[in-house]
């Protein structure tokens, strides 16, 4: 309870006469708030590229680092090293903390974890000393990707090479783990044309760069533990301008694989009839696609269902997907095509705002032909914009990480932004869209208000429903709401934010006043309190009180002064349930 003079946005409403001017009380809750904002890192450069989550709702991130003192903990990295850090559900507490390296540079570009909660890492190396463990290969050939699974205390149970002589995996790449068998899949792209193949979909690269897929069993150890390897291209090797690579791999329950990545307009890797887009829509430029391959087939029977995704334009060499068990996908990534050549469909922004603009897309790839693609809509401003990141909800529903380019994040679409944004002068701010499952509509849009948040962004749901957003860089005006102890700050940061989707927060406002109407010269103050019937606490809820002009001193329990007209405070609450 607090005693003040205060006008509380709000569903309901009540008029108080104060010395001659009304002041309305309200009692209103924005669907999303900041639960969590913390920085991690140390005083060298350091930056993330995914985060995950956990059936308990433990957070694990990787990245790279320099810091010697990265998180205040007395780390060693030979040069730039991939990190792999365990957060408890709160973001509060480093449960473990490793990092992977050797003699030569490293990145890691994707997480994943199994439900025994081991941790699976894949990127590349182009060090001769990287740890493995029982992998497939040890020997680093020019520039390899590797994967490496951890059990839960952060231990290295399996990790392994997969390469040849040129630089293969050094690029974005995904993976994704089969539940039931344990089976992981990574895909990157490879400038090595001979790459060993096993049951493969195409065992061609005619001209590199071509996508490439590799699925290995950690439970196995040596050769054993390869179980797939196959190139994304024309299987029939009649192809010799492929310029591909994988940007995000999926796979469901059932083993399907979900390769989305870019190639050549002459790449014949999509075949016709399958998806919604038989041809690329620029004979000069990049296009997104989608294969879909079942490894328990043979050859080009593999391909259950493929796409072309792109317009007159150039589509990004970056994305994510997010596969589900029934065989509908979201894609989130960028182009610079326009609506008259991109294929929109019941889009939310029919239209590209300008530049490069995000897009997301729904795919049921269970539907051959026009039927499977659900919808495609741009989501972007004026400037360029990025989508890094995808995930989906327990409701079926998307939500992308963003990078506004410029000072375009006032531009971009705001629906019941968080408090402090959009902040006008911030370049390359960081963006978190909530959309319809159908994609019918945008249900919150925001930047992070996270002081510089900004790009290689990843994106988790956590089973509480808090959506975890990470970013690059945190300056100095970055907010702190629970997470970890402050550190030494280098450089760059990471920047984690936790936002909370509440629904009805079941807000109760009661107010009492002292006088009503009040006489000029009355002092004059009334109580408010706030109750919440919900059925979560309400975190993070906005309390903005607009002060009368004539109101000649604050009030004890005011936080703001007043200069002699009117003024507005904002008070900002956590507002536990009962």
């Amino acid at each position: 309870m607090t005693r003040s003079s205060f006008r509380l946005r709000s569903l309901s409403a009540a008029v108080l006469w104060v010395l001659g001017f009304s002041c309305l009380l309200a009692a209103s809750a924005n669907a999303v708030f900041l639960g969590l904002s913390t920085r991690l890192g140390g005083s060298g450069a350091d930056s993330i590229r995914d985060v995950t989550t956990d059936a308990a709702g433990n957070l694990y991130v990787t990245g790279s680092t320099t810091s010697t003192d990265f998180a205040g903990l007395a780390t060693s990295p030979n040069g730039t090293d991939v990190f792999v850090a365990k957060l408890d559900p709160t973001g509060q507490r480093i449960l473990y903390l490793e990092l992977f390296g050797g003699d030569g540079f490293e990145e890691a570009w994707a997480i994943e974890v199994d439900a025994a909660g081991n941790a699976h890492v894949a990127g590349y190396t182009a060090s001769s000393t990287f740890p493995t463990r029982s992998g497939y290969d040890a020997v680093v050939d020019g520039t390899d990707l590797f994967l490496l699974k951890l059990d839960p205390n952060g231990d290295l149970l399996y990790g392994t090479v997969y390469g040849g002589p040129d630089a293969d995996g050094e690029f974005n790449g995904g993976i994704g783990i089969h539940g039931p068998s344990g089976r992981v899949y990574v895909g990157s792209r490879a400038d090595s044309t001979g790459l060993p193949t096993l049951n493969a979909f195409s065992p061609y690269c005619p001209a590199a760069p071509c996508a490439f897929v590799v699925g290995f069993d950690p439970a196995q150890s040596g050769n054993a533990s390869l179980v797939y390897a196959s190139y994304v291209t024309a299987p029939d090797a009649l192809a010799n301008q492929e310029d591909g690579g994988l940007l995000d791999l999926d796979v469901d329950a059932s083993e399907n694989l979900y390769a989305f990545g870019f190639v050549n307009p002459n790449a014949q890797v999509v075949l016709a009839g399958q998806g919604f887009q038989d041809a690329s829509g620029d004979p000069n430029n990049n296009d997104h696609v989608l294969v879909k391959l079942d490894p328990s087939q043979s050859g080009a029977a593999q391909r259950v269902y493929s796409t072309f995704l792109g317009g007159f334009g150039d589509e990004s060499e970056r994305g994510r997907i997010a596969a589900l068990d029934s065989g509908i996908v979201f894609v989130g990534s960028k182009t610079d095509s326009d609506a008259g050549t991109f294929p929109v469909l019941n889009a939310v922004q029919p239209n590209n705002a300008g530049g490069e603009d995000g897009y997301v897309a729904k795919i049921d790839t269970t539907i051959a032909g026009a039927g499977s693609q659900l919808f495609t809509t741009f989501l972007g401003s004026t400037e360029n914009d990025e989508i890094h990141a995808i995930a989906v909800d327990g409701a079926g529903e998307p939500w992308v990480a963003a990078t506004v380019g410029g000072d375009a994040a006032v531009l971009f679409p705001q629906v019941q932004p968080l408090p402090g944004s959009p902040r006008a002068g911030e370049d390359d701010d960081a963006v978190v869209a909530w959309l319809a499952g159908d994609g019918s509509a945008i249900r919150f849009s925001s930047a992070t208000a996270a002081g510089g948040a900004s790009s290689l962004q990843g994106l988790a749901v956590q089973p509480s429903g808090r959506v975890v957003v990470a970013g690059s860089r945190a300056d100095a005006n970055f907010p702190r709401r629970g997470g970890l102890p402050l550190a030494a700050e280098g450089g760059s940061e990471i920047a984690l934010v936790g936002l909370d989707p509440t629904g009805d927060l079941g807000l109760v406002l009661q107010a009492r006043a002292t006088a009503d109407p009040a006489r000029t010269g009355d002092l004059f103050a009334f109580e408010y309190l706030i109750r919440n019937l919900g059925s979560a606490d309400a975190a993070n809820a906005v309390l903005t009180t607009d002060f009368p002009v004539g109101l000649v001193s604050p009030l004890a329990s005011a936080s703001c002064s007043l200069p002699g007209s009117s003024a507005t405070c904002e008070l900002f609450e956590d507002i536990p349930r009962g």
